[in-house]
């Protein structure tokens, strides 16, 4: 039974973002953010930014049509993370 209850393997801490100021700061790089294809990778940044969700995570997130519902007239879509 002592073996049972081992350390939790060590992982690698990932940097964050926790001051209000620097997240603003953040916003601000994204938004002008200029490169080839910098439209997209822009929309990309904030969208992961704004969602605060890993990229893995957004990238097998799925959009499902909302098909009842006040929001049925409107085409209210929703975003389904796996």
């Amino acid at each position: 039974m002592k073996h049972a209850l081992t350390k939790a393997p060590k992982g690698n801490p990932r940097p964050a973002l926790t001051d209000p100021d620097d997240v603003g700061d953040l916003m601000r790089r994204i938004e002008v953010y200029d490169a080839k294809n910098g439209g997209l990778v822009r929309y990309a940044l904030k969208l992961i930014a704004l969602t605060m969700v890993r990229p893995g995570e957004l990238r097998l997130a799925e959009w499902r049509r909302e098909r009842s519902g006040p929001q049925r007239e409107r085409g209210h879509s929703r975003w389904n993370g796996r």
